[in-house]
């Protein structure tokens, strides 16, 4: 339950984008890889994954700590690119990895114009995109940069030209969908696994399938309340085998309670 399944195709392309800037940066690799794509589809899960089977340290910034005032949100980025620069140092791979670059201030979606906010933390990613190995004159390690984002309509377009960044689209195939739905629930039948996808995981994204076993998990400490005097870890352990016990229909019942709520907290909003 716990195992990341990772498309081919996705791994090859941070793979790619991990060794060119290693061994190919003379030749104006970009240092950027974003990532676009729909909302839920894997984006961020699968980039971590693929980084830990290569044994790269993932350095993580989320677009809310760049986002607000434009000396933070610069501040930010210069103190995470210089600590995966010391990693690399000790001679130790390492990537940063940005979370929704497009809801930094970064992109501008409602296509006003740049305010200095923007044009500060903009300028500081275009002079590491332009010369990674000197930071604000300090001899620095190269860091390649990872990040994703599901609109790019709002990026100043220097920003992410070629040789700046590299944008690849990632939309699964429907066989890469049933792959990931198999990892999360691998004791269901292709068939099952399939509605699952098509139920709730096609429109919702592929947390909603993770928040069903969550939910499914802890139903069995309530109803079992004696495991939770166990080990922790073996507590889980037959947490997890009752769970394969469980039927499909089980978890299209949590999925529509999960929607329900979902569908109460929008209308509230």
């Amino acid at each position: 339950m716990n195992d990341i399944w990772v498309a081919p195709r996705f791994q090859r392309q941070v793979d790619k984008h991990i060794f060119m800037n290693d061994w190919y940066h003379h030749r104006r690799w970009p240092l950027m890889l974003i990532i676009h794509g729909p909302k839920g589809v894997g984006k961020s899960t699968q980039i971590r994954a693929a980084l830990s089977a290569l044994k790269v340290e993932c350095f993580d910034l989320s677009a809310g700590k760049l986002a607000g005032d434009e000396r933070v949100a610069s501040d930010e980025l210069s103190a995470v690119y210089e600590r995966a620069s010391r990693h690399i140092s000790t001679k130790s791979p390492a990537a940063i990895v940005i979370d929704d670059l497009d809801l930094s201030i970064l992109s501008r979606k409602d296509h006003t114009s740049y305010s200095q906010n923007t044009q500060l933390l903009t300028v500081t990613l275009m002079s590491l995109c332009d010369n990674p190995r000197k930071f604000f004159g300090v001899n620095v390690f190269r860091v390649p940069i990872i990040a994703t984002a599901n609109e790019m309509s709002g990026f100043h377009a220097p920003l992410v030209r070629s040789g700046r960044a590299q944008i690849w689209n990632w939309v699964p195939s429907e066989q890469e969908r049933l792959a990931i739905v198999a990892t999360k629930f691998p004791f269901l039948t292709t068939s099952e696994q399939g509605r699952l996808d098509r139920e709730f995981s096609r429109d919702h994204g592929f947390g909603l399938l993770d928040e069903i076993a969550h939910e499914a998990i802890f139903g069995i400490f309530e109803d079992n309340p004696a495991l939770r005097e166990l080990e922790h870890t073996e507590a889980l352990n037959i947490a997890d085998e009752m769970l394969k016990t469980m039927k499909l229909r089980h978890f299209l019942e949590i999925g529509k309670t999960l929607l329900a709520e979902r569908s109460t907290y929008s209308h509230l909003r």
